[in-house]
């Protein structure tokens, strides 16, 4: 039982909204920054523009859904814990599922350099 407590928590801590804007700031740097370096290392790159664009996106979420009202003190927890949360979920699934769907990898690729 402690077990099915346990998810029932994730799964309370995960705003979905902020999962799929993360998971596009992943792509949307992947095909637009991707000719910009932010540190050396290729593999860090990748991941540290994809926490400043998710972040981003994510603030700006979180502003406009509360234009008006004050902004809850622990929406800044649950925003962490999706972007770990996401982040773990593409390494370690979303990733072959965007690589197997036909089509579908191509819109997010970087752009590819015309070769002589």
């Amino acid at each position: 039982m402690e077990n099915l407590d346990l998810l029932t928590y994730i799964y309370d801590m995960i705003d979905w909204v902020m999962f799929i804007l993360i998971i596009l700031a992943g792509m949307f740097q992947k095909k637009y920054l991707s000719g910009f370096r932010l540190i050396k290392d290729k593999h860090m790159d990748g991941s540290w523009k994809t926490f400043l664009v998710g972040g981003f996106f994510v603030s700006s979420y979180i502003f406009l859904s509360h234009i008006g009202t004050e902004i809850p003190g622990d929406i800044w927890v649950v925003a962490f814990f999706t972007f770990v949360f996401t982040t773990s979920c593409y390494e370690m699934a979303l990733k072959a599922v965007v690589n197997i769907v036909p089509g579908f990898k191509k819109h997010f690729d970087p752009p590819k350099e015309d070769q002589p």
